[in-house]
């Protein structure tokens, strides 16, 4: 495993099935286009496969979440997460993530 990479799972339905995983590597921008889960992903788990591995997590990395495929924009356009959640329509979030990026938190 890369240090400047973390695994993000995203799951076209809430309760996690039909998922995909993509490497997002650190401040980079990762486009979801031509994705099969482009504008499905309705949860996603960051840095592990399951909801124990996401909890056990002890790193620094956090996600922001796109509603475009630049990676740009404002607090609108974005959701910032640092491990998974179980819906995001309860953000009201749902098949609008479109491109994600994904940092490590320098601690100060």
């Amino acid at each position: 495993m890369r240090d400047d990479r973390i695994k993000v799972f995203l799951f076209a339905e809430a309760n996690f099935f039909a998922e995909v995983a993509v490497d997002a590597f650190e401040d980079s921008c990762v486009s979801l286009g031509n994705s099969l889960i482009d504008g499905k992903v309705e949860s996603f788990l960051i840095g592990g496969h399951s909801v124990s591995a996401v909890l056990d997590r002890i790193d620094d990395w956090y996600c922001v979440f796109y509603d475009n495929y630049h990676c740009a924009g404002n607090e609108s356009d974005m959701l910032v997460f640092s491990d998974g959640v179980n819906t995001l329509s309860s953000a009201n979030w749902q098949t609008k993530i479109h491109s994600i990026r994904c940092k490590i938190e320098v601690p100060s």
